[in-house]
C-alpha cells in the first residue's frame, strides 16, 4: 500500500467511524522533545516527535490499529524530518484462529533486542547507532501474521514480501562508518540485491514452569555485505548484497517468585559474511548464538537485568572482517524513590573481546501521570577500532520531555 494512501486512510478514520461502526475509535498521542549535547558543548540533537495512535473496535472480533510518527530535528545531520506510518493493522479472531494483516513489528525470542539471535526479521534504522529504543529503531513491515492453537502447542506464522533493509548513516553524518574497501582498486557501483521473501514459524507451549518456543525465520540480512567482481584491470564492480539466510533455534523462560530466567540458542545457516579479499569479498557459512538472561527483583522494587550473549562464526579465518567470537554482557539496574516518582537507572553494554562498552546512566522524574522528564548520558569507552569505542568522540548528555494523553 502506498504510504500516502495509508496515511490518508488513517486520517479519515474518525469520520468514517460514525458511519460504519458502533464504537468510535480511541485515540492516544505522545509528544516528546529530546535535546542532546556532546562534551564539546555542541547541540547534536533537538528531536521533536508527535506520535498519534488509534485503536478501533470495528466489531467484536475485528480491530483496526494505527500509529504514525512525525519527527523534526534540525540539529541531527541526516535525520532532519520524517513523516511515517508505524502501524496499520487489521486484527480478526475467528474461533481459535487469530489473523493480523498490515504494517507492524513482530519480535520473537526471550533476549533483549541487542543480544537476541531471533531479532533478525525486521531491518533497523541505525542512523543513530543503537542509542534509541529498539521499538524506535526497528523498521516496520507490511506482513501477514496468523496464530492457531494445536493441542498443547500454539503455531504462529509470518510472511512479508517487502524489500526493506537497514538504514545507515551517510558520509558526514555523526555515526557514519565507511564500508571496507580493498586498496589499490577503482570501485564501480554495481547496485543493490535484496532477497524479497521473509517467512517465520514459531511453535510455543508451556511445560510446567517453563515457556518454550521453537523458532524458524527466513529473512534477508539487514546490513550489507559487498560482492566485488573484476571488470577490467584494477576495476571492480561492487554489489551491495542483502541475501536471506535461515535462523533456527529455541527460546525458553522460567519465572519464580523473585526472578525470571531466560535463554536462547539459535543457528544462522548459509549466512553471508564480508571478507577482506579484493575479488569476491563474500563467503557463506554458519553462526551459533547463545544468550542467557536473568531478571531479578530485590528489596521489593530494585529491578536488575543481567544478560550474557555469545556468538561464534564457524569456518572462520583471518580474511573475515568480523571476529570469529564475540561475548557481550548487558546489565540494567532500576530503583524508584519518592513514591515511585524519581527513578534512577543504569544500563551497560560491554563486549569482552573488544574491551569496549556503552554506559547509560539516567534519572527519570514522573512529574505527573502524563508528563515525565529524563536526564541521562550516553558514554562510549574502548579502543578506537571497537564497535563502541569508535564513537568515543560522541559522548553526550541529554534531556527528554515526554507528554502522553
Amino acid at each position: 500500500m502506498n504510504r500516502r494512501l495509508a496515511a490518508y486512510l488513517l486520517a479519515m478514520l474518525p469520520w468514517v467511524s460514525s458511519a460504519y461502526a458502533g464504537e468510535a475509535p480511541r485515540w492516544y498521542v505522545m509528544l516528546a522533545n529530546e535535546i542532546a549535547m556532546e562534551s564539546g558543548g555542541e547541540v547534536v540533537k533537538f528531536r521533536n516527535r508527535l506520535e498519534p495512535e488509534m485503536d478501533w473496535a470495528l466489531a467484536p472480533n475485528l480491530h483496526l490499529n494505527g500509529a504514525a510518527r512525525l519527527l523534526w530535528d534540525p540539529a541531527f545531520d541526516g535525520w532532519e524530518r520524517e513523516a511515517s506510518l508505524r502501524e496499520l493493522t487489521l486484527d480478526w479472531r475467528g474461533g481459535e484462529t487469530d489473523l493480523r494483516l498490515g504494517l507492524q513489528q513482530v519480535v520473537w525470542g526471550q533476549a533483549s533486542g541487542f543480544l537476541s539471535g531471533f531479532d533478525v526479521f525486521h531491518p533497523r534504522d541505525l542512523r543513530e547507532f543503537v542509542l534509541p529504543p529498539f521499538e524506535f529503531l526497528r523498521r516496520p513491515l507490511w506482513l501477514a501474521q496468523v496464530q492457531q492453537p494445536l493441542g498443547e502447542w500454539t503455531l504462529e506464522a509470518l510472511w512479508s514480501p517487502q524489500k526493506r533493509v537497514d538504514k545507515v548513516a551517510g558520509a558526514g553524518e555523526p555515526f557514519y562508518t565507511p564500508a571496507p574497501q580493498p586498496p589499490g582498486f577503482t570501485i564501480v557501483d554495481g547496485g543493490t540485491e535484496i532477497d524479497r521473501q521473509r517467512f517465520g514459524l514459531r511453535l510455543s507451549t508451556h511445560r510446567g514452569p517453563w515457556d518454550l518456543s521453537l523458532i524458524y525465520l527466513y529473512a534477508p540480512r539487514g546490513d550489507a555485505v559487498f560482492q566485488r567482481d573484476p571488470l577490467a584491470g584494477g576495476v571492480l564492480r561492487e554489489v551491495e548484497r542483502h541475501q536471506a539466510f535461515h535462523t533456527t533455534g529455541l527460546a525458553l523462560a522460567r519465572a519464580s517468585r523473585l526472578a525470571v530466567w531466560r535463554g536462547e540458542l539459535s543457528i544462522y545457516a548459509d549466512r553471508e559474511y564480508q571478507t577482506s579479499e579484493a575479488v569476491g569479498g563474500v563467503r557463506r557459512t554458519n553462526q551459533v548464538n547463545a544468550v542467557l538472561g536473568l531478571d531479578l527483583t530485590l528489596l521489593t522494587d530494585l529491578d536488575v537485568t543481567l544478560e550474557a550473549g555469545h556468538r561464534r562464526i564457524l569456518d572462520h579465518d583471518d580474511a573475515f572482517t568480523e571476529p570469529s567470537d564475540r561475548t557481550t554482557l548487558v546489565m540494567q539496574v532500576r530503583k524508584p524513590f519518592l513514591h515511585d516518582t524519581l527513578i534512577p537507572s543504569l544500563a551497560v553494554i560491554a563486549n569482552l573481546r573488544d574491551g569496549d562498552a556503552l554506559w547509560r546512566p539516567a534519572l527519570q522524574w514522573l512529574v505527573t501521570d502524563r508528563f515525565d522528564i529524563v536526564f541521562g548520558f550516553d558514554l562510549f569507552s574502548g579502543p578506537a577500532d571497537s564497535p563502541f569505542g569508535r564513537f568515543g568522540n560522541h559522548d553526550r548528555a541529554y534531556v527528554t520531555l515526554t507528554y502522553r494523553r
